[in-house]
Order: C-alpha cells, then structure tokens, then sequence
C-alpha cells in the first residue's frame, strides 16, 4: 500500500510538472510572439510592449526606375507598455539591382525623439540595420518618413535606368537588462 501511495505522489508530481511547463511554455510563447493585423495597405504589430504601424505596409519598391524617382515609407512606433523599450529598424529582403550603388540613396526623419539621418546613405546589397538601439519611453510615439531617391546627376546614369529596387523595413524589440541599485 505505502508504494502504491508512493508510486502515485511520483506520478502526480511528473503530471504537475508537464503541466507546469506547458503553461510557462504557452505564457511565454503569447509574451514574445508578435501580431500581425490588417490588410495590405494599414498594418499594425504588437509584440509585447512595442506597436508599430505602417501606413500603407512594410515592404519598399522602386521599380523600373529613371532618375529623380524616390518612393516614402511613413511608419509609426509607440511604447504601449509600462517600462522604456528601445527597438532597431532593419532593411531586409533586399533585391537591389543598381549597378551603380551611389546612385541609390536612403534618408530618414522622424519626430518625437526618433532616429534622423544626417546625411543621404547609399542603400545596401545586401539586408542591412539602419537604426541602431533607438529609444522609446513609456507613451511615446515616434514617426518616421523612410526616402529612397534614385538621385538624378549631372552624369550619364543609363546603366541604372529602368532597374529595380525593394526591401522590407523590419523592426525588432531590444531587449536591454536594467540594473537597480539598492
């Protein structure tokens, strides 16, 4: 009898245990997983604290192009949650067909404390990060305008006319460990 009551605490405890980390496996799955929600012209995505929204998608094109050409990705990020995030912007996806790269250009603006570029930027070959640790408080909100210019010169550029460009603007949450002093 004492080893049925033994052999049955045991396999309560495994039991308990299974469930135990199902339910931690689940929670933090839900945590770190993101949303995607809307059509293709107004996304939003909400993972764990950060929501961030595209106005008309994440994906970026300049197709068969001539100089002088330039396309706007305005997006959005905001802190929903109740401590600091801080979050980098990625280009990925990358097809870049310019044979001439510096013909090719990024710009970034922004308002409420976000990222600007100081300077025109050629865009990469290759998937890239193009905003480094860039904070956010609680409640903020920063807007952003991603340019891409085929800049028009005072050169011959027909090696570039009617190539194409497209990528996708990602944005991912840093995580950042926070000390306390005691």
């Amino acid at each position: 009898m004492k080893k049925n009551i033994i052999k049955n605490k045991r396999l309560l405890i495994i039991v308990l245990s299974i469930i135990l980390f199902s339910v931690i496996t689940a929670v933090s799955y839900a945590y770190f997983t993101g949303s995607v929600t809307g059509n293709s012209n107004d996304t939003v995505i909400t993972a764990g604290i950060m929501e961030i929204e595209f106005t008309d998608g994440p994906q970026v094109s300049l197709e068969n192009a001539i100089p002088g050409d330039k396309v706007v990705k305005t997006f959005k990020v905001k802190n929903t949650g109740t401590v600091s995030a801080w979050y980098d912007i990625y280009l990925s996806d990358v097809i870049n067909n310019f044979v001439d790269r510096s013909d090719l250009v990024y710009r970034i603006r922004s308002t409420g404390g976000g990222y600007n570029s100081s300077s025109d930027t050629e865009i990469p070959l290759t998937p890239m990060k193009i905003i480094n640790e860039q904070r956010l408080n609680v409640g903020e909100e920063q807007n952003y305008e991603f340019e891409i210019e085929f800049l028009a010169k005072n050169e011959n550029q027909d090696d570039n006319k009617g190539v194409d460009f497209s990528g996708v603007i990602r944005i991912n949450e840093v995580r950042k460990a926070v000390n306390h002093v005691t």
